[in-house]
């Protein structure tokens, strides 16, 4: 689907397109989002997108991948679209790029009949916490520890722990 973007890294506007990543894509997503995510994630992630744990989207412009999201929507009668691992590069920041990727990712949960997103970001990531409270999501809970895997690129892997909060944005069903 098609967002049009004041991308200011090059002369003029241009348009930034949220669609399914292709494996082929993998290495070029890694190099733009290095900062956030490495090879080796987003390979496990896409073992995990093969196993059903996910779908990964992908931002690009002109062709080029700039950001990446994950969803999932769960099957449990709960309705409820999981919204996760957003990374735009530093490069394409402060650009609308997450903005069109959470977008993209609440009306695809509206379609598909959720009547809710939520999400879990850092407890300390201010502006993540802005970008989601400006775009409709609500904190609910108390902050809690989430634990995940990082996998890097020299085969090994860390467990990380991160002070988080869940945060829930209500959608309206079509």
């Amino acid at each position: 689907m098609p967002y049009p973007v004041n991308v200011t890294a090059g002369v003029a506007s241009r348009t930034l397109t949220v669609r399914p990543l292709r494996l082929d894509e993998l290495a070029a997503l890694a190099e733009a989002i290095e900062d956030e995510a490495s090879l080796a994630q987003l390979e496990n992630r896409w073992r995990e997108q093969e196993t059903g744990y996910r779908t990964l989207l992908v931002a690009d412009i002109d062709g080029r991948p700039v950001g990446t999201v994950s969803l999932y929507g769960r099957k449990d009668g709960r309705h409820l679209m999981h919204l996760f691992a957003l990374e735009v590069g530093a490069a394409w920041r402060n650009q609308g790029i997450g903005t069109a990727l959470i977008d993209h990712v609440i009306e695809r949960a509206r379609r598909d009949g959720h009547s809710a997103v939520y999400l879990e970001v850092r407890g300390d990531n201010r502006g993540a916490r802005r970008l989601y409270h400006r775009l409709g999501f609500r904190r609910v809970g108390p902050e809690f520890t989430n634990t995940w895997w990082r996998f890097n690129d020299d085969g090994t892997r860390d467990v990380v722990e991160e002070v988080s909060v869940r945060m829930v944005k209500r959608v309206k069903r079509q």
